[in-house]
């Protein structure tokens, strides 16, 4: 889950991998459409990827998926401005 949530300024999402991999991470609007990606190669271990509200379009509910080349995860997340 990311850190802190509910969140105005950044939250922080955390990961942990067992390899080197290519990391995505999506985030949506309770609609399901899509509002930022985040594409990019991770080294082995905890990882964390800082996300800024002002990057995000909406407020409110977000949901974000992080897929590594093993696993899909969602979780909510909740903006407020």
């Amino acid at each position: 889950q990311n850190r802190p949530n509910p969140f105005y300024s950044a939250t922080i999402v955390s990961f942990s991998l067992p390899e080197t991999q290519e990391v995505t991470l999506k985030f949506f609007n309770v609609s399901g459409g899509l509002l930022k990606v985040i594409n990019d190669v991770f080294p082995k271990g905890l990882n964390q990827i800082e996300v800024y509200g002002k990057d995000l379009p909406t407020e409110g509910t977000i949901i974000y998926q992080l897929q590594t080349n093993t696993e899909v995860a969602t979780k909510k997340m909740t903006l407020i401005r």
